[in-house]
């Protein structure tokens, strides 16, 4: 069971609900001044409607909390509402993330994201879990191999992760995705909060 989201090797950024997981909602935290809404699947599920001039804000679910914050859910139209999403199966869906911003200049980080400018997306370092990296030899030389498929019921289906038994205990040898509880939507090149949010699984 779980939700969260990924960065696929097609460069775009996804909600990605896993096992049983039918229901999530959302928190929130913001530094900025400029006004958001924020999409899963093309439909607003958190909007950011007002400057923050200098204030840190966040609502009540989420984890961690900034430093020096205040905390206010009414400034998050859609934080903390249960959304359902139909799911015939367990397994593994991903929803398509966009977002609007009132200004230019603006990109998603997952939390935790490495930045070029220094630091990581807020919540911080230790918030993303990267990918393991799977190779082939080709000619001689080692390529990464940006996707892992297995034929199941003679349909190809694309693996999140791969495992191997070794000595007797499971080991994860590749992982397809960088993927992180938290998505950010960053301002130019100056700081790492902007405008945050956090999937939680609800069931």
């Amino acid at each position: 069971m779980g939700a969260r989201f990924i960065k696929k090797s097609d460069g775009n950024f996804y909600m990605r609900l896993d096992g049983n997981t039918t229901q999530v909602k959302f928190a929130a935290v913001s530094e900025a001044d400029y006004t958001y809404t924020f999409s899963v699947g093309g439909t607003v599920r958190v909007s950011k409607t007002n400057s923050d001039e200098g204030t840190i804000y966040y609502t009540t679910d989420a984890s961690p909390i900034p430093s020096g914050g205040t905390q206010n859910n009414n400034r998050f139209p859609g934080v903390g509402t249960t959304i359902t999403y139909s799911r015939t199966t367990p397994g593994v869906d991903d929803y398509s993330l966009s977002f609007t911003a009132s200004g230019s200049g603006t990109a998603f980080y997952l939390g935790g994201e490495s930045l070029t400018w220094g630091g990581y997306a807020y919540p911080g370092d230790g918030y993303l879990n990267n990918s393991f990296a799977l190779g082939v030899k080709d000619g001689g030389s080692w390529k990464n191999v940006g996707n892992l498929f297995i034929k199941d019921n003679g349909v190809w289906k694309e693996c999140e992760s791969g495992w191997i038994k070794n000595n007797g205990s499971w080991e994860q040898f590749f992982g397809n995705y960088g993927n992180s509880s938290w998505i950010c939507m960053l301002e130019d090149t100056d700081d790492a909060i902007d405008f945050c949010v956090q999937v939680i699984a609800v069931n």
